[in-house]
């Protein structure tokens, strides 16, 4: 127990710790050799001091805002210090080995050590980086994308609000970034790449996080030193004033939110006009990025109806097996936005085969149709798959065999979700395809 007490008074942030000896020493051994013996810890010790601790987001007159810290009693770590030394031993033996968190000695860089190594390894190889063809499923890798790097290029930018020439550096590093993680070429479409990741633009982005600033602004007291300035910024100064509250005004009247002054009259709760904000803004992005994709034909099999900003397309969502899994989603994105190179273009750009015909038979022209449904050269692995296909379709679906169409075809294949509710297709039918 002296070694228990001690570790625990070497501790900073455990305070309130005094120097034991005599009857007070043997009194608090016999109780913690009773708890031991009898495998019970008294009530009075599984009662703590809850403290409140301000989140530090929100307002301070909100519940909700506060995190609770339970403050136990001091004896409660001694007891606890003992049975890790007890235990500690055979913990360690059946621990993962890729453990590292809460591990004497060691941390999470430790862990990330051998993942960095991989990586260099893999570049020294000439094999594939970390970047859509590495076994990661793309929800997963546009998950770490909107953790990971949007806060990072986003951050701060709600109070200094670019202007358009950063705006276009931003957006374009942005796509440049997301179709090196998706292992797509440079040159598909930016309207398919918003549909399918369900990430706005960088302006959208913006426009949202200065709302979203301007709103904490509005909830403050009217004597507060930040909404003081505010009514009078906005009726003294002009729309081509540098004032950040014009550039409050500018957004509002670019997604139809009303009248920024009435803002500062009405009484609302944040929740609402945080909600009032987003669908205005999630409203003029579909619609603007729903009619660009309209305008490109190659990705007429892209189902762009169920666009929405914060989700990513069904499509993404399939889950993998294998690595082998991950490399087959980038070519069907490929085949779905219309940049799959078909052998008209390869032999223009690389004079390989012949100028038109399909390599593989040799036969007809190699268009998007043949190569899915027509090709004869691989018949032997599509038609198991389209038979299989075609039974769920017909056994559990609202589909005749008849209405197995070509064009209805490579749309199953492709993106089924485009026919689902005219078929009648539910998801489960549709994740089994």
């Amino acid at each position: 127990m002296s070694r228990a007490y001690k570790w625990v008074q070497s501790k900073k942030k455990i305070m309130h710790t005094l120097p034991i000896s005599g009857d007070c020493y043997w009194l608090l051994l016999n109780l913690i050799n009773i708890i031991f013996k009898e495998g019970k810890v008294p009530d009075m010790l599984k009662e703590g001091l809850l403290i409140p601790v301000f989140k530090n987001k929100g307002e301070k007159n909100i519940a909700t805002n506060y995190r609770g810290i339970t403050v136990l009693p001091v004896l409660n770590k001694v007891i606890e210090t003992i049975v890790k030394v007890r235990i500690n031993a055979a913990v360690l033996v059946t621990q993962n080995v890729t453990q590292r968190g809460f591990t004497a000695g060691s941390g999470p860089a430790n862990a990330a050590l051998p993942v960095e190594e991989i990586y260099r390894e893999a570049k020294d190889n000439n094999q594939d980086g970390f970047h859509g063809e590495n076994g990661l499923d793309m929800e997963t890798i546009i998950h770490l994308y909107k953790i990971c790097i949007l806060p990072v290029l986003l951050y701060i930018i709600d109070l200094l609000t670019a202007r358009s020439l950063n705006l276009d550096k931003l957006e374009k590093f942005r796509k440049k970034m997301l179709k090196q993680l998706m292992s797509l070429p440079t040159n598909t479409p930016v309207p398919a790449i918003k549909i399918l990741t369900g990430i706005l633009p960088v302006e959208a982005q913006i426009h949202l996080k200065v709302m979203t600033l301007f709103i904490n602004v509005y909830t403050q007291p009217n004597e507060s030193l930040e909404k003081q300035p505010a009514r009078k910024q906005l009726c003294t100064k002009s729309m081509n004033s540098n004032s950040w509250f014009i550039e409050v005004k500018t957004i509002m009247l670019k997604y139809d939110l009303g009248n920024v002054i009435e803002w500062l009259d009405i009484q609302l709760k944040k929740e609402e006009l945080l909600s009032k904000t987003r669908k205005g803004i999630n409203a003029y992005w579909i619609e603007r990025i729903t009619s660009l994709a309209k305008l490109y034909t190659g990705r007429r099999y892209l189902n762009s109806d169920i666009f929405m900003p914060g989700k990513t397309h069904p499509i993404l969502r399939i889950k993998h097996q294998s690595p082998r899994d991950s490399k087959r989603v980038p070519t069907k994105i490929k085949l779905l936005t219309g940049t799959y190179i078909l052998q008209p273009l390869r032999y223009k750009i690389y004079k390989e085969g012949t100028e038109d015909h399909c390599i593989a038979c040799d036969c007809k022209e190699e268009t998007l149709e043949h190569l899915l449904i027509q090709c004869k050269a691989w018949n032997y692995m599509r038609d198991p798959i389209l038979q299989t296909i075609k039974n769920l379709l017909t056994a559990n679906g609202d589909v005749r065999e008849e209405d197995l169409t070509c064009e209805m075809t490579i749309q199953v294949l492709m993106d089924i979700t485009k026919i689902q509710k005219i078929n009648r297709i539910t998801s489960d039918l549709m994740s089994k395809i």
